[in-house]
């Protein structure tokens, strides 16, 4: 297997607990010598990752675009969330247990080249989120401390890359932290929202997509919360890699869970409130301003400082491991056309995203320069990609590239009002893919190999495509005709519009269905002893 053979590491521990010392791992085996930690770290970290804007936004979306009722927009929000969080917090579990990245342990059911198919979507959504966010939180400090929007973004993009690129122990001191003194701040946020709200708010027929009605709404609005979960779950095994391989299961899968529902129904519950207050016109069309609005005196300046700094804690995990997808999709064989697929790929949907958001933004007159611009980089997006899927690089390397192309697309984004919910929008339609791979890791995990994998096998550098890729792309294709976003409206919503957004079920059960029936485990037996003291495995040339 040549430069991707594994080989044994160091005896020594070289990283373990240290939070001033760059992780030195990437896409490799965390061995027993390095494991730390507490399962109380995965709440705290999920916590303050979803103390962020975007966040809010989810659920001022159900209520001011989809215009569902006040109390069904609680119930159906709620009700995607803990559906997503419990798919979570079983993700959760793989880590410890393996001590491999998600993407990584998905090969087992995807095969190596099966896998380059999630693993370059879920390095698209890393540097998408990474933009949106951005967005906000560039917005947030530019206007906090009255600068250009420009020198604000190179401060947010540095500030945050800087967290991607200590690593694993860094990012989670820091989550620590700032759950706390988020926390803070939205609860007291929460308290104005709240007490203001109008909670019989009913359901509004003229609001820009009152598709389906009533019951169409409440559907959008369950696979809307459940979208924007679903956005975290190629990343969960990334930060639990590390715990002891003794930790409970159980406790992952709850204190996951709870990190992620208790901030995410607040937030999705406080935005969608805040569709009912009364506010001046400039304030409601801005997210950011809006919030600010809620807050009295002083505490609008605190508001907006939450709002930059609960920015990092989103993407510090965006970058981290949309890092990891892009050594994922590092392969050795026919490299240059690889790269230039994925190059081509990835310039096509920057020129799609950019194009929508300029067209919102410029005037009749300035759209020829803004054509050109968006082409302009489109083309340096797709040649950064390209050169990132051709070359090897180190894990802290693979990070400031994915910031480096979420700063690029967060230039479109200074009228946060429209270009950041058109970005939203895009994501939320890019998380589809996520439902079908779901349902196949978790089957591959539960039912066919039932926790035991072979290290070697998931390392492996054949190109394979394994069953699951193929239950996936089929439950994928079947699960287009249920669509339905302000983009594209698919054959049985047109149809039957009460139906709302099924999509993300009809690819769960189609591809969970298919590999059930046909997936195979790839390699019986117990994975891979460690020997005694610390040496593990790992994948030569994909490591730091």
């Amino acid at each position: 297997m040549a430069t991707s053979e594994l080989t044994p590491t160091t005896a020594e521990p070289l990283y373990r607990d240290e939070v001033l010392e760059i992780e030195p791992h990437g896409l490799e085996h965390i061995v027993l010598g390095e494991r730390h930690g507490k399962p109380f770290h995965l709440f705290t970290l999920w916590m303050a990752a979803n103390l962020v804007l975007a966040t809010w936004v989810v659920g001022n979306i159900a209520v001011g675009v989809f215009g569902e009722s006040m109390m069904g927009a609680f119930a159906g929000l709620a009700l995607g969330t803990v559906l997503g969080a419990v798919l979570l917090g079983l993700l959760s579990t793989f880590g410890p247990r393996l001590g491999v990245p998600q993407l990584v342990q998905s090969r087992g059911a995807f095969g190596l080249l099966g896998n380059f198919g999630p693993g370059a979507l879920n390095y698209l959504a890393g540097i998408g989120w990474f933009a949106v966010n951005t967005v906000y939180g560039t917005f947030a400090l530019s206007q906090l401390v009255h600068l250009n929007y420009f020198v604000a973004l190179v401060i947010m993009v540095v500030g945050q890359v800087a967290l991607a690129v200590y690593g694993y122990n860094m990012i989670h001191v820091f989550e620590r932290w700032m759950s706390v003194a988020l926390g803070v701040v939205f609860v007291l946020l929460a308290i104005f929202t709240f007490s203001h709200g109008n909670y019989g708010l009913p359901f509004n027929p003229k609001a820009p997509v009152p598709y389906g009605g009533e019951l169409g709404g409440f559907i959008l609005t369950v696979g809307l919360g459940l979208s924007y979960v679903m956005g975290w779950m190629p990343y969960a095994s990334d930060y639990s890699r590390y715990l002891p391989k003794t930790t409970s299961p159980s406790a992952i899968i709850w204190w996951s869970a709870l990190g992620i529902a208790i901030p995410c129904i607040i937030l999705e519950w406080m935005g969608a409130l805040t569709v009912s207050i009364p506010m001046p016109a400039s304030d409601a069309i801005n997210p950011a301003n809006a919030i600010a609005f809620l807050m009295p005196g002083p505490l609008a300046g605190l508001a907006l400082l939450a709002i930059a700094v609960g920015t990092a804690c989103a993407n510090a995990l965006n970058i981290y491991s949309g890092a990891m997808s892009a050594l994922v999709v590092r392969v050795e064989h026919s490299p240059w056309v690889r790269s230039g697929i994925a190059g081509a790929i990835f310039a096509l949907v920057a020129a799609g995203v950019l194009s929508v958001a300029n067209g919102t933004l410029v005037s009749q007159k300035q759209a020829p320069l803004a054509g050109g611009i968006v082409l302009a980089a489109a083309v340096l997006v797709g040649a950064v990609v390209g050169v990132a899927v051709r070359f090897r690089m180190k894990r802290w390397q693979a990070a400031i590239l994915v910031g480096v192309l979420g700063g690029l697309l967060s230039i479109g984004g200074s009228n946060p009002a429209v270009a950041a919910t058109q970005y939203t929008n895009f994501l939320l339609l890019l998380s589809y893919w996520i439902s079908p791979w779901v349902a196949v890791v978790i089957i591959d995990w539960y039912f066919k190999h039932r926790g035991s994998y072979q290290l070697r096998a998931l390392y492996d550098q054949q190109s394979t495509v394994r069953v699951g890729a193929i239950a996936w792309l089929v439950g994928l294709a079947a699960s287009v005709p249920f669509m339905n976003q302000s983009w594209y409206v698919g054959l049985v919503p047109t149809n039957f519009p009460q139906v709302g957004d099924l999509t993300y079920f009809v690819g769960f059960i189609v591809a969970g269905v298919i590999f059930a029936i046909f997936g195979r485990p790839t390699a019986q037996g117990a994975p891979d002893p460690e020997p005694s003291g610390t040496p593990g495995l790992s994948a030569t040339g994909q490591g730091a």
